[in-house]
């Protein structure tokens, strides 16, 4: 009997064993499958085709080289954001080689943990479905977006490392504090803290976007419930000391190593705050130097969303409604089911043509700074349920992240440029709410409701695989320079990215117009004709070159365009620094400055240090036409020192 027993229960095992994996579980291991394809395509198609050899990429790859090779930071590297995204990448330097490969591959894992971290805040307020395509959206907006010939707004090798760095750590923050305001843990509040501190060693306006949230979203959650200010005062301490202590063991040995002046205010906050008081570059981001035309396209942005969100809702109701009938037995509507696909239809067809890549989420900051506003209202309201407080926190929250991370993009606000970085909290922001309102609005919970939020969630997906293939831009020659135009053939940028940039410090693909061979020929001739034991500095952005030709720049500076060049004291020390070091050559790449409202470096900004070059310096080659002869950026000089033998 007891044989029979031990049969039977090892036959139940066998069948529980054997019984197929539940729908869920199926689900997520398809959408996750089709998110890793979806990311390696992407890898492919962009693959070594990211940055820019003159503009912000050298900066950031020199910067972590020369850390490598024992230099530190602020005191003999001039450098405008936090020392955590440096000397990791130093490290890796370090420990695979000085290669842009290196580098390459440590953005594409940057991208992978982007990827996962918008899922993750996603899945705070949304199904795995629609988590999934936010996580793609930021695969084709963010991750590997291409919009301009100028690849550097991507996190693979972006314009800044810190930028790059500094959101994931700030995301990461946010899933933390959202935990703590899910399970009121404080343990969750210090690794929110951790996090937030580390985004501080990395780039201070992403990071001040995180602090205030993760100040404000426990303290009125407390409020919301009624709660003592001792409850308020422990979260405010479990989250705000390991920032501060990791912020100040971040700093304190630069600080040491220099002075507080010098790292703090002329490295750190100087170059950040120099934008709100003078230029054109600043005022042409935030929105004010178009300021009518913007605020236009955020009207027809938010005007057409509405008219979207609201055909794709009607549509799927009626269609749902007609099911719902049917299944009841009742007689089906054909009628009903033929005004729904029209409806959705020319939804979707709206969406398709009337929202190109400007416009899109140029309705961004009017959802963000509504949603902070509702949310805050609804959650200091009393007599709710401790369930809906704790929703309501969450979604304050990331409205309150996500309006803060704009403040810099606020009228042109989208993935280009920077908002690849800055309108991330955005975009799930904006997710959430396409998902939501209309429900609430309706008070729809039923006939399609579920139906309605991937559909519209899919909708975004498709204008950001519609915006990745189709809405590149590219410069195009006209009679008076070039001229950035919308091409309608797939990926064109990508396609057309065909020069290869090649030295002992890797490789890079980049675009024949309008300087592609000069840049080409450049390095070939610095690599023939010289030996990496020389120095090299580029004027007036390009340091790329240093990397990968090994010719190291001895000079604390690698950026010249002129919120740097014209700070206090800058000139005069980079030419004593020129005089100190006798450096071989002098590079001048054709770098326009008109976005700062400049001309050129020698021209009406740089006049003593240019006197300097042609007075200590002959020209040794030239590639293209001459340096802002002409209005397009074409030309390079190299320069040799005067009186120095060449080895």
């Amino acid at each position: 009997m007891s044989n029979k027993t031990e049969t039977g229960n090892n036959n139940n095992k066998a069948v529980k064993t054997a019984e197929p994996p539940p729908p869920a579980r199926i689900a997520f291991i398809c959408l996750t499958a089709a998110l890793l394809i979806l990311f390696s395509m992407l890898t492919c198609i962009t693959w070594l085709k990211w940055g820019d050899p003159v503009i912000d990429t050298g900066r950031e790859i020199e910067t972590a080289w020369k850390v490598s090779l024992g230099s530190v930071l602020y005191r003999d590297i001039a450098y405008n954001y936090g020392p955590l995204s440096p000397y990791l990448n130093a490290a890796l330097l370090d420990l695979f080689g000085a290669s842009l490969r290196v580098l390459v591959l440590c953005g594409v894992v940057a991208a992978a943990a982007g990827m996962w971290l918008v899922y993750l805040s996603c899945r705070i307020f949304l199904g795995r479905p629609a988590s999934s395509c936010i996580a793609a959206v930021f695969l084709f907006e963010c991750a590997f977006q291409h919009y301009y010939t100028n690849g550097n707004f991507n996190f693979v090798l972006p314009y800044s490392f810190p930028a790059v760095h500094g959101t994931l750590a700030a995301l990461a923050s946010f899933v933390f504090l959202a935990r703590n305001l899910d399970t009121g843990k404080r343990v969750f509040l210090v690794a929110a803290g951790s996090l937030a501190g580390l985004s501080f060693l990395c780039k201070i306006e992403i990071a001040s976007a995180i602090l205030v949230p993760l100040a404000a979203a426990p303290l009125f959650l407390r409020l919301g419930l009624g709660r003592g200010i001792k409850p308020a005062v422990l979260d405010a301490v479990a989250w705000a000391a390991p920032f501060l202590a990791l912020t100040a063991a971040g700093f304190t040995p630069f600080v040491a190593a220099a002075s507080f002046e010098t790292v703090v205010w002329r490295n750190v906050l100087r170059p950040q705050l120099m934008d709100f008081t003078s230029n054109l570059f600043f005022m042409e981001h935030l929105g004010l130097s178009a300021l009518k035309s913007n605020l236009f396209k955020i009207f027809i942005s938010i005007l057409i969303w509405a008219a979207v969100a609201a055909g794709i809702f009607f549509g799927v109701s009626r269609i749902a409604g007609n099911a719902l009938s049917k299944a009841k037995g009742q007689k089906n509507n054909a009628l009903l089911y033929a005004e729904a696909c029209l409806l959705c239809g020319a939804a979707a067809a709206l969406a398709w043509f009337a929202l190109p890549p400007d416009i899109e989420f140029r309705c961004l900051p009017i959802v963000c700074s509504a949603a902070v506003i509702v949310s805050a209202f609804i959650l200091l309201k009393k007599g709710r349920k401790h369930s809906q407080k704790q929703g309501e926190a969450k979604l304050f929250a990331l409205s309150l992240f996500a309006m803060l991370a704009l403040v810099r993009i606020f009228m042109t606000a989208g993935p280009m440029h920077y908002g690849f970085c800055l309108a991330l909290p955005g975009i799930i922001l904006f997710a959430v709410t396409l998902h939501h309102v209309p429900l609430v609005l309706f008070k729809a919970r039923n006939h399609g409701a579920r139906t309605y939020g991937i559909a519209v969630i899919c909708l975004l997906l498709v204008l950001s695989c519609r915006n990745f293939f189709f809405h590149t831009w590219e410069l195009v020659p006209d009679k008076d320079g070039f001229t950035t135009v919308s091409t309608p053939s797939p990926w064109s940028i990508y396609r057309k990215k065909e020069i290869e940039l090649s030295g002992p410090g890797g490789t890079m693909m980049i675009h024949p117009l309008p300087r592609g061979y000069a840049l080409k020929k450049t390095l070939d001739h610095l690599l023939d004709n010289g030996s990496e034991d020389q120095t090299l500095l580029v004027l007036p952005e390009g340091a790329l070159f240093n990397f990968l030709t090994g010719q190291v720049n001895p000079t604390p500076y690698n950026i010249f365009i002129p919120p740097e060049l014209n700070a206090p004291g800058i000139e005069e020390k980079l030419i004593h620094s020129l005089k100190k070091h006798a450096v071989d050559r002098i590079l001048l790449i054709d770098r326009k400055v008109w976005e700062y409202g400049f001309m050129g470096l020698g021209i009406d900004y740089g006049l003593a240090l240019m006197d300097h070059v042609k007075c200590n310096y002959k020209v040794e080659a030239s590639f293209g036409r001459t340096p802002y002869s002409e209005r397009a950026p074409c030309g390079c000089v190299v320069y040799r020192i005067k009186g120095k033998k060449q080895e």
